[in-house]
């Protein structure tokens, strides 16, 4: 089992601190953000060598981030919103519903592949509170695996702003629909398509958990300010594929 640990020496603003969970893949992991600047204070991450294992520890890392962080400084939960493991949506979902309800916080949803983007403007070493930079290499193909020659992906600009909606990829079916301009793909979804991807791309694959949370904490907190919270009656993950889709809504 891999796991990583940071808290950094930021201490969290006025404003308080939001508390973002990440299982959409078989990552699991919590990481905490100043409210008001969206910068990353502190994280946990556990990747299973097989499977998934958040049902047992996603309430573990979330115990730690209650010890780090007092419930009064709490203002908000944020939660990976897909698309992703059905499995691992559906925990992530209830989790963070269960929260909102008995804390009485706002719930924040945030795209998996934005957060990948978004987490790419942190290059390697960067400090998880530092302002991200724009990617110079081009367009980013932000990729989540769903299997055999399938993911879930879409593309954004080379400052993380979205460009397409997600959609299910199939390949290589899909190549054309690439263009003929390098790209940056990311994500779990990334390295089986490398043979497919236009000259000069550069496939990066999994980020280092630091990296996608300070991403994914980054989007949550812009979210938040701009008041798009999610009605926790009607909340609902992600899931792209609609008879999965259909299914599992029926137990978050």
């Amino acid at each position: 089992m891999e796991e990583v640990a940071v808290v950094s020496t930021a201490a969290a603003g006025t404003a308080g601190v939001l508390v973002h969970l990440e299982t959409a893949t078989p990552l699991c992991g919590v990481a905490v953000a100043d409210a008001a600047t969206g910068a990353l204070l502190w994280h946990r991450a556990e990747r299973a060598e097989t499977g998934f294992l958040h049902a047992e520890r996603l309430h573990v890392l979330l115990e730690e981030a209650f010890a780090a962080f007092p419930r009064s400084t709490w203002r908000a939960v944020s939660v990976s919103d897909g698309p992703g493991s059905y499995t691992g949506l559906r925990i992530g979902a209830a989790s963070a519903k269960g929260l909102c309800a008995a804390l009485e916080l706002p719930l924040v949803a945030v795209s998996t592949l934005e957060s990948l983007a978004v987490g790419t403007l942190f290059s390697s070493g960067t400090s998880p509170v530092a302002d991200p930079s724009p990617n110079s290499e081009g367009r980013i193909f932000a990729a989540v695996d769903a299997r055999r020659l399938e993911v879930y992906g879409a593309f954004f600009a080379p400052n993380g702003a979205r460009l397409t909606e997600d959609e299910a990829w199939i390949f290589p079916d899909r190549v054309a629909d690439w263009g003929t301009e390098p790209l940056v793909a990311v994500g779990d979804g990334a390295a089986k398509l490398e043979t497919w991807l236009p000259e000069g791309s550069e496939c990066l694959g999994d980020l280092p958990p630091e990296r996608w949370l300070a991403g994914s904490v980054r989007v949550a907190c812009a979210h938040l300010a701009a008041g798009r919270v999610e009605d926790l009656g009607r909340y609902a993950p992600n899931y792209l594929k609609e008879a999965a889709a259909r299914k599992a809504s029926q137990s978050v």
